[in-house]
Order: structure tokens, then C-alpha cells, then sequence
């Protein structure tokens, strides 16, 4: 998929795949620690211009919104001033490139509805 995408610079590097999908940048690459090989992908969100550190403790404190299906781990990174969710996918539930994408879309979508629900903002289609 990193050929697809032309995303492929070097035999020498993880291959990773960048995408834009309408707020949310996705960032996917390939661990191959145990307890087996597994993708990793993360969400990151919109950035929150006016969130101080209170204000980012307790939006964390009600993270166990369930529209996150598959699970995901949730960050404050606060030096870009935005959330971001990591997930790890088993690379043997990926059995071909159409569910690598469905994994990422999946995570997009579910994290930016989670964003919506945790600053209040509206959902855009």
C-alpha cells in the first residue's frame, strides 16, 4: 500500500503511510514486536487552540466514550495541542489491503466522532 500512495522513499526505512481523511491525519506502519507483527495506526485530531491543562485533564477523565471500536489508547500531545488515538491491529486480522484500509478508515472515523463528542463540536459530513 506505501507503493500505492507513493510513500515509498527508501529500502532502509519502516514503510509508513500518511493520509488525510477531512480533519483527522492518519499515520500506519508496521511493528513487528511481539506478541506478533501488527500494524499501528494513529489518529491524530484537530488541533485545540484555547485547551489548557485542566481543561485536557478532564476531557481525558470521561475517555471511556465507547465509540471506539477495537480499542485505542488516547494522548494529550501537548506540544502540537491535539489528541491522538494509537491502535494496534493484528496484521492476521488484515487478510488483504481493502481491510488494512478499513482498519484505517475505521480508526479515523471513530476517533473524530470521539473529538466531536469531547469538545463539543459538530460532526461535519
Amino acid at each position: 500500500m506505501v507503493e500505492y500512495v507513493d510513500q515509498a522513499d527508501s529500502p532502509y526505512t519502516v514503510p509508513v503511510i500518511e493520509l488525510q481523511l477531512g480533519e483527522v491525519l492518519t499515520i500506519t506502519s508496521l511493528l513487528l514486536d511481539n506478541p506478533g507483527p501488527s500494524l499501528s495506526i494513529t489518529a491524530l485530531l484537530p488541533r485545540q487552540e484555547n485547551t489548557g491543562y485542566l481543561d485536557v485533564l478532564h476531557t481525558v477523565s470521561i475517555g471511556g466514550y465507547r465509540g471506539i471500536t477495537g480499542g485505542g489508547e488516547f494522548f494529550w500531545h501537548a506540544e502540537q495541542g491535539r489528541f491522538v488515538v494509537i491502535r494496534l491491529v493484528p496484521v492476521l486480522d488484515l487478510p488483504d489491503e481493502r481491510s488494512v484500509l478499513d482498519a484505517i478508515l475505521d480508526l479515523s472515523e471513530d476517533a473524530f466522532d470521539w473529538f466531536c463528542v469531547i469538545s463539543g463540536a459538530a460532526r461535519r459530513i
